[in-house]
């Protein structure tokens, strides 16, 4: 069997599973709270990993060019692609859907949200945008102090992975700016407006961060956003367009494609294919799939992930031996030494080989199957506490949660599918930064109550009590 032939037999296979659950899929949630879910980023990704990214192989010879050619490691990685998605979509479908169509004007005639409830609502709301602002105006100071606000985005990019080594704190900055816009964000749909503090915060957050090329970090927010929105809308029966939401999302890829051409780096050439050629070197988790098989490392059982969760978020000053390679990038290194060069020119870049490459060093090909169906799983269940934000009568910290997880880590599939250690490892630290979180949001809310004196009743119920007396 021919390379073309495989290529064309395997995404084809794969895409049956994905196909079929969507029908059934937009049936529950309709075609605008489908394209939410992880099902369609999912298969987008796998369609630029395993049949775009060959393509332009083929076609142009765009790729890393580590290795000679070798038929049959493409045609097993091809093999491996497509046991992978129909293992994820084998854990997708383990747990129910939510029902959306039901919950459509849900909103329409309900009596208002009790005064004593939406108080303590709006407080949390105003303390969430306050803290927001204040945590993006430290990080944007330091990321002046460093000189990366300037208007030539592939400088600031140096300089603010220069900032960030040894500097966890600009990280976690804006980490916990993400959760209060979040928590900010998720209010809104209750009170039915974003306060001042935080559409300023988000606005700060988005500016800052595209200035200095954290595109995932803006896009997630703005996804965030815009799911919210959706809710909204849907909740009050004024369900908004799926060309929209189409356009929409379409504008948050170009938004962070655009942010990774500025800063530079890509070696492929030609203007007209630059922005797909970008994105193939994003999503190039086929190709490094390939060098893993090429490279018979022996198994790890685990290790790699294991020095992930263990070294990434530990603070070096603390302990100065930390490994400066371990887990992700020492499995770069070991796999495509080749890449070397490329890091250098691409100032402090790395290229991990993939979830598909990190489970076959670690569990060989079963690896990939059982993670790829874990990953469906846990997917599944963010998703569906995300989406019970139509179904809450009152914010919950738990949703905030979840759609900071699933914004920041699965929306654009990049959070996992990049590296699995560092997508554990991100999703310890980040559990840990919103329990921090939620403690200084409840003493910011109850702050804001003391300061804010409650409403005396209409006189006219003073009168009438009168009167009954």
């Amino acid at each position: 069997m021919t390379p073309t032939v495989t290529l064309f037999l395997t995404v084809t296979l794969a895409s049956l599973p994905i196909i079929a659950y969507a029908a059934v899929s937009i049936r529950r949630l309709g075609v605008g709270a489908w394209l939410f879910t992880p099902q369609p980023t999912f298969y987008f990704s796998y369609l630029l990993n395993f049949l775009v990214r060959p393509i332009l192989f083929f076609t142009f010879n765009f790729g890393y060019g580590l290795s000679p050619f070798d038929p049959r490691v493409f045609i097993e990685s091809q093999i491996l692609g497509t046991a992978g998605c129909w293992a994820f979509m084998a854990g997708y479908a383990l747990l129910r859907e939510k029902n959306l169509r039901a919950r459509i004007g849900c909103d329409v005639g309900k009596p208002p949200m009790p005064a004593d409830s939406r108080r303590q609502t709006c407080a949390r709301q105003l303390a969430a945008g306050l803290l927001a602002l204040c945590c993006m105006l430290i990080y944007a100071a330091f990321v002046a102090k460093a000189g990366a606000l300037t208007l030539n985005i592939g400088e600031n990019r140096k300089l603010f992975l220069a900032a960030v080594i040894g500097g966890g704190y600009l990280l976690m900055l804006n980490t916990m700016s993400v959760v209060f816009i979040t928590v900010s964000v998720v209010c809104a749909l209750y009170t039915g407006r974003m306060d001042k503090p935080g559409m300023a915060a988000l606005a700060l957050y988005v500016i800052v961060n595209s200035l200095v090329s954290t595109r995932h970090y803006v896009t997630s927010v703005i996804y965030i956003t815009v799911f919210v929105l959706y809710i909204q809308r849907l909740r009050m029966g004024r369900v908004i367009r799926t060309s929209r939401i189409v356009a929409g999302l379409a504008a948050i890829l170009v938004l962070g494609v655009g942010l990774g051409l500025l800063r530079g780096g890509t070696q492929q050439k030609g203007a007209f294919l630059l922005p797909l050629a970008y994105l193939t070197e994003t999503f190039d988790m086929s190709e490094m799939l390939q060098e893993t098989i090429k490279a018979r490392l022996p198994l790890e059982w685990g290790r790699s992930w294991v020095e992930d969760v263990a070294y990434s978020f530990i603070p070096r000053q603390l302990f100065p031996n930390k490994p400066t390679v371990f887990g992700t990038t020492r499995l770069e290194l070991e796999v495509a030494p080749g890449l070397a060069p490329l890091r250098t020119l691409v100032f402090r870049a790395v290229f991990p080989i993939g979830i598909y490459g990190e489970a076959y060093v670690n569990f060989g090909i079963p690896g990939i199957v059982l993670l790829m169906f874990g990953m469906g799983l846990f997917l599944r269940f963010a998703s569906n506490c995300c989406l019970d934000l139509a179904y809450s009568n009152v914010p919950r910290m738990r949703h905030v949660f979840y759609l900071v997880i699933f914004g920041t880590l699965c929306a654009d599939t990049l959070g996992y599918m990049r590296t699995f250690g560092q997508f554990l490892a991100t999703i310890g630290f980040d559990t840990l930064l919103f329990a921090v979180c939620c403690l200084v949001v409840a003493v910011g809310r109850d702050f804001v109550l003391i300061l804010t004196p409650k409403a005396t009743p209409p006189a006219e119920t003073s009168r009438s009590l009168d009167a009954i007396r």
